[in-house]
């Protein structure tokens, strides 16, 4: 990969970069500074001025940021998915009793389905390099507002007396459910939209 000679250029491949900063630093940082918030007494012995502590905690914060980034993505993620491709019809599978095609329509078409459209969805993100980047963002900045929601949540009724989180728990249970409930919906749409540019509407 070329060096960027120009301002412009230099711009440019710090802005192509942020999704990769979304799914491996921030989440860290996240995780780690809830969890100050939450439980200080965990943080006590932790010498802020001794550069192999801060070593030690930010290979904390990148494992602990990308273990979570990792089960939302392909665990929570995938079930939201899959309530989504429940939603939709599928003639393929109308045979049987109505138990019988909801669990092969769960099952069998679910995975039918996800295959193909990644295997398409590939093939058009390679043509348009510039809309891969702009999804890819968009998915990144949704998850990490997704984990910032279940993380207010966990600590707001998981702390230390005293803590912040202990102070303020109520409040901050309603922030995270209300921003849990919104990244469902930027999910939503930016599974509405991933679909519509592989079948290029």
């Amino acid at each position: 990969m070329a060096e960027p000679k120009t301002i412009t250029e230099l711009l440019g491949a710090i802005l192509g970069q942020v999704g990769e900063m979304f799914r491996h630093l921030l989440p860290g940082v996240l995780v780690v500074g809830a969890a100050a918030a939450a439980h200080p007494k965990w943080f006590e012995t932790v010498n802020w001025s001794n550069p192999w502590h801060l070593v030690a905690l930010a290979a904390i914060a990148v494992t602990a940021g990308n273990t979570w980034y990792v089960f939302h993505r392909y665990i929570s993620d995938q079930g939201l998915d899959r309530v989504w491709y429940m939603l939709r019809r599928d003639n393929t599978l109308s045979d049987g009793g109505w138990r019988r095609r909801l669990f092969r329509k769960a099952t069998l078409g679910y995975l039918r389905w996800i295959s193909r459209f990644v295997q398409e969805g590939h093939a058009v993100m390679n043509h348009r390099p510039e809309m891969k980047r702009y999804v890819r963002l968009w998915a990144s900045s949704v998850i990490l507002l997704f984990i910032f929601s279940e993380v207010t949540i966990l600590f707001a009724r998981w702390n230390d007396n005293p803590s912040f989180f202990h102070t303020h728990p109520s409040c901050l249970l309603g922030v995270g459910i209300m921003f849990f409930a919104l990244s469902i919906l930027l999910q939503c749409l930016l599974t509405h939209l991933d679909i519509r540019i592989v079948r290029g509407e």
